[in-house]
């Protein structure tokens, strides 16, 4: 009889220490969550202040400047941006005639048909590449999401929304 009392005590106990246990595991994993989770921040309100009220408030009755900021912003003028426009087109026609030459439409239309071939080849190429790299790109990307995803809320020093 008081053997196999201590063998049910001994199970009670070995319970019981299984339980603490598993006990704290659930309170450490609860705890690992909220890390995770992090603090939510409350949205915060769209207040529309002048820069009078504004200083008002922060200075009281102090305030007797009056500030403009829209009189201190430079005034564009429209020649400007049309001579840069004219600028960019002529650099753009400048670097597209030293760096693209044109191809050479001279002769009969087997070697147009040819050379057509061959500029069907070098764009099919360049589009594979590009695939190739956009899909390297987006593995990349998957890589570092997962891995930020691993790091403790303060470490992360990135928008994860940007990626």
């Amino acid at each position: 009889m008081q053997h196999a009392i201590d063998v049910v005590d001994e199970e009670r106990y070995d319970t019981e220490a299984k339980q603490v246990k598993t006990q704290k595991e659930i309170d450490d994993l609860k705890m690992k969550v909220v890390e995770l989770a992090g603090v939510k921040k409350p949205a915060l309100k769209k207040v529309r202040m002048s820069a009078d009220d504004m200083l008002k408030a922060l200075l009281g009755s102090k305030h007797t400047v009056n500030m403009d900021l829209r009189a201190n912003l430079k005034q564009v003028k429209k020649e400007v941006k049309e001579e840069e426009k004219k600028d960019l087109v002529s650099s753009k026609e400048a670097y597209m005639s030293q760096n693209c030459p044109g191809p050479d439409l001279a002769g009969d239309q087997a070697t147009l048909m040819e050379t057509c071939k061959k500029l069907a080849a070098l764009v099919d190429k360049v589009d594979e590449d590009r695939y190739d790299l956009e899909s390297k790109v987006g593995k990349a990307d998957k890589e570092v999401r997962v891995l930020y995803a691993f790091l403790p809320v303060g470490e992360c020093f990135i928008d994860l929304k940007t990626l």
